[in-house]
């Protein structure tokens, strides 16, 4: 463990004793950001062939579909890392290599 948290449980330990070191701490009562049928339809939309380009254009998709307000940090990580999907975004291509000029032998 890591100096910071074993100070941690010390200081808990010495201001609360042994009860408050055994304590299941709950979560609150806070509400998911999306419902559980906004989740799904977002990952279904994520894993289809098109997908989104950016995260803001999955914040409008939201905004115009169902009405939810995400922030830009709670959309990243839920995408990413909840609901593990990247964006459908082509890599950078260097400008000299869409044009190809024909190959003179002189």
């Amino acid at each position: 463990m890591h100096r910071h948290t074993v100070g941690r449980w010390l200081e808990i330990y010495e201001t609360a004793g042994l009860e408050a070191m055994v304590t299941i701490k709950t979560h609150s009562n806070r509400q998911p950001v999306l419902t559980r049928v906004v989740r799904q339809a977002l990952a279904k939309k994520l894993h289809h062939a098109h997908g989104f380009a950016s995260y803001g254009e999955v914040q409008q998709w939201l905004q115009r579909r169902y009405r939810v307000k995400v922030q830009y940090q709670t959309l990243h990580r839920l995408v990413r890392y909840r609901l593990r999907a990247k964006l459908k975004v082509p890599r950078p291509s260097h400008v000299k290599k869409t044009t190809r000029r024909p190959v003179s032998f002189s």
